[in-house]
C-alpha cells in the first residue's frame, strides 16, 4: 500500500490516502524483509507525551481508542513490538482491566506487549515491585509476589525491569543475581520474557561502590534479554558523543557483539530526547535521521536480534524521525543500500524546492550543530549543571565553561575562546541559514506538513540567534569588567528577547495544527508526590551537592518542591 498505492502511515493520527478512481492494478514482485526479529518502540510513559494519559490513567477521555490508534500505526509500518512505562501512579484495581482489553487488542494484531518497570527505582515515579518502610510493612518478597500476581492478570510478554535505585548506580552483583533470580523463578510459569537495560553511562563512571562493578557473567545474564541504550542524537559509530561522561558510544558497541553471542540483545536507541536537549526547547534537530538510519545498518550487519525506539512523541515533526526508523527497520530487495536520511519526507512533501531547501538546511544542522558541537550552546541547561559537589556531571552536551563562570570569572583568553568556537559559529550557521532562506520560494499555505517542517528548521535557527545575543552579552559583561570599561550590553538582551516573542508566535501557530491538544503535553499541572521519595531526593542533593542559599525548598501539605534557580 505504502510502496504501490500511495498511502503513507506517517502518523498514528493522519494518513495519507490516496485517489485510486483511475487506478489500474499492475503486476509487481516485491520481497521484503525485516532486519530484526523484533521490531518496535518504546513509549516513555515517564514523560507527558501525547498518549501518556491515556496508557496510565483508566479514566482518560477516550483513552483506549487513543492507544488502539497507535495501535493500529504500529502494524501498519510493520512493527511487532510496543512497550511503556508503568508509573507508581496506577491504580491497579481499576487499571488493570482497562489495559487488559488493550493489551488484548495488540495480541490480536500480532503485537507483543512489554511492560517497562522497577525493583525500586526513586527516579520519576517509575513503578516499583516493591517499597520500603515506612511506605510498606510487608517483605520485599511478598510484595514482589503480589505485584507479580496482580500485573499477570494483563497477559504480558516482557517484562523490561530496572533492578537500580538510579539509571547512575548499580547494585551490588551478589545481590543483583538474588533479585534477578527470584524474578526469574516466580515469574516462569506465566511465560514472560524478562530483560534488562544497559543505560549510556560507563560502569566506572557509576555513583557506587566497587561491588556494583559488573567481573564474571551468571547464569541470569543469558537469562535475561538486553536492550543497550544510547541516548539523543549521537550514533554507534560517532567519534565524539559529549553525553553522560562518554567520550563515544564504543563500550556500548562492544557490548552489542559480545552480548549477541549468548543472550537475546537489542538496539535500545532514542528519537529525541524530551529533557532539555530537543524537546523543550524546542528543536528540530534533523542529525537524528542520519544517526538513527546508519545505527540501523550497522546493527544490521552485525545480526543484533531486536530494534527497540525510544521515542519521546510525534509532534515538532518527531513524526518523521520515528516513521522513518520503522520503515528503515524492513529491507526492501529494491533499496538494499538506503543512503538518504530524508528519503521518506520525500513521500510525503512533494514539492522539489521544499525538498532542496531542507536537505541543505540537514547538512548545515550536520555540519554546526553536531559536528562543530553547537549542541552544546543550544541545549538548555539541566539541574546537574548548576549544582556543585560530586553532582556536577556532564550528563547534556554542554561548553567548557559555565554561564556563572563566564560573566563572572573568565579570564580574556577563555573569553577569546568561547566567542572563536562557539559565538563566531553561531554567527556562521545562522548567517548559511538565512542566505539559504533567500534562495528558496516554498508553497506553504496549504500544505500542513510543509509549513510544520518549515517552521520547525527556522525555531531551530531562531533558538542559534537568540543563543548567540546571550553568550554576546555574557562575555562583553565580563569584557568590561576587565577592562573597566562601559560598552553597552543592554542591545544583546533587547536582541534576545525579540527573537524569543517571535519564536513563541510562530511555536502558537503550530500549535493550531497538532494532532493531540496541547494541555495534554505542555501545560502546568498538578501532580502527587511521595514525600519520602522527594525527601530522599533533596537528602541526597544536600550530601553530594552545593545546595546554595537562593535555592528554595517548600513543603505543602503531603508534597514537598524544589525550585532550583535555572540559568
Amino acid at each position: 500500500m505504502q510502496n504501490h498505492l500511495g498511502f503513507q502511515f506517517y502518523h498514528p493520527k493522519e494518513t495519507i490516502i490516496p485517489d485510486l478512481t483511475n487506478y489500474v492494478l499492475d503486476t509487481f514482485t516485491e520481497t521484503i524483509t525485516p532486519r530484526f526479529d523484533k521490531i518496535g518502540f518504546h513509549i516513555h510513559a515517564m514523560h507527558p507525551l501525547e498518549i501518556t494519559e491515556a496508557l496510565l490513567n483508566e479514566n482518560t477521555p477516550n483513552g483506549t481508542e487513543e492507544v488502539k490508534t497507535y495501535i493500529d500505526w504500529l502494524c501498519r509500518n510493520g512493527q511487532n513490538y510496543f512497550e511503556f512505562n508503568l508509573l507508581r501512579s496506577i491504580q491497579l484495581k481499576t487499571w488493570i482491566p482497562y489495559m487488559k482489553s488493550i493489551v488484548d487488542y495488540a495480541h490480536q494484531r500480532g503485537i507483543i506487549c512489554g511492560a517497562d518497570m522497577s525493583f525500586h527505582m526513586i527516579q520519576q515515579r517509575a513503578f516499583q515491585l516493591y517499597k520500603k518502610f515506612p511506605a510498606s510493612f510487608k517483605t520485599k518478597e511478598k510484595q514482589i509476589l503480589q505485584n507479580i500476581e496482580q500485573l499477570m492478570q494483563i497477559n504480558w510478554d516482557v517484562w523490561n525491569v530496572e533492578f537500580a535505585t538510579t539509571e547512575f548506580t548499580h547494585k551490588d552483583q551478589d545481590k543483583l543475581h538474588e533479585q534477578q533470580k527470584f524474578l526469574y523463578d516466580n515469574l516462569s510459569k506465566y511465560n514472560v520474557k524478562l530483560t534488562s537495560r544497559k543505560h549510556v553511562v560507563k560502569d566506572e563512571n557509576l555513583i557506587s561502590n566497587t561491588k556494583s562493578i559488573k567481573t564474571k557473567r551468571t547464569d541470569m545474564d543469558s537469562a535475561y534479554a538486553l536492550f543497550v541504550h544510547t541516548v539523543m542524537f549521537y550514533g554507534l559509530l560517532d567519534t565524539a558523543t559529549p553525553v553522560y561522561r562518554n567520550k563515544d558510544f564504543s563500550h556500548l558497541r562492544n557490548l552489542l557483539i559480545e552480548s549477541k553471542e549468548y543472550r537475546d540483545t537489542w538496539y535500545f536507541p532514542e528519537s529525541a530526547y524530551w529533557i532539555t536537549f530537543d524537546n523543550s526547547v524546542p528543536m528540530f534537530l534533523t542529525p537524528y535521521l542520519d544517526a538513527r538510519l546508519q545505527d540501523i545498518l550497522y546493527c544490521d550487519s552485525l545480526g543484533i536480534d531486536g530494534h527497540l525506539t525510544f521515542t519521546s512523541g510525534w509532534e515538532w515533526n518527531h513524526w518523521l524521525i520515528d516513521w522513518s526508523i520503522a520503515r528503515w527497520c524492513w529491507k526492501e530487495q529494491q533499496a538494499e543500500k538506503v543512503s538518504d536520511p530524508l528519503m521518506y519526507l520525500k513521500k510525503v512533501i512533494t514539492d522539489s524546492n521544499t525538498i532542496n531547501f531542507v536537505e541543505n538546511a540537514s547538512v548545515l544542522q550536520q555540519h554546526y550543530i553536531k559536528d562543530k558541537q553547537l549542541i552544546k550552546v543550544l541545549t538548555a541547561q539541566t539541574i546537574t549543571d548548576e549544582i556543585g559537589g560530586k553532582l556536577n556531571l556532564e550528563f547534556h552536551p554542554r561548553p567548557e565553561y559555565s554561564y556563572k563562570y563566564i560573566m563572572n570569572k573568565a579570564t580574556k583568553a577563555e573569553l577569546d575562546f568561547i566567542q572563536q568556537k562557539y559565538v563566531n559559529v553561531l554567527d556562521s550557521f545562522i548567517l548559511q541559514y538565512s542566505t539559504l532562506k533567500l534562495d528558496y520560494k516554498m508553497l506553504t499555505e496549504n500544505d500542513k506538513l510543509e509549513k510544520e517542517i518549515l517552521t520547525s528548521l527556522l525555531v531551530t535557527s531562531l533558538r542559534a540567534a537568540h543563543r548567540k545575543n546571550t553568550l554576546s552579552y555574557l562575555i562583553t559583561y565580563r569584557l568590561n569588567k576587565i577592562n573597566r570599561a562601559k560598552d553597552s550590553i543592554q542591545l544583546y538582551l533587547k536582541k534576545a528577547k525579540d527573537i524569543r516573542l517571535s519564536t513563541l508566535k510562530l511555536i502558537e501557530e503550530q500549535e493550531k495544527n497538532s494532532r493531540y491538544p496541547t494541555a495534554s503535553i505542555a501545560a502546568k499541572r498538578k501532580v502527587k508526590r511521595y514525600i519520602i521519595s522527594d525527601i530522599y531526593i533533596l537528602f541526597l542533593i544536600c550530601i553530594f551537592g552545593n545546595v546554595k542559599k537562593n535555592r528554595q525548598h517548600t513543603i505543602n501539605g503531603n508534597s514537598i518542591t524544589i525550585i532550583f534557580g535555572m540559568s
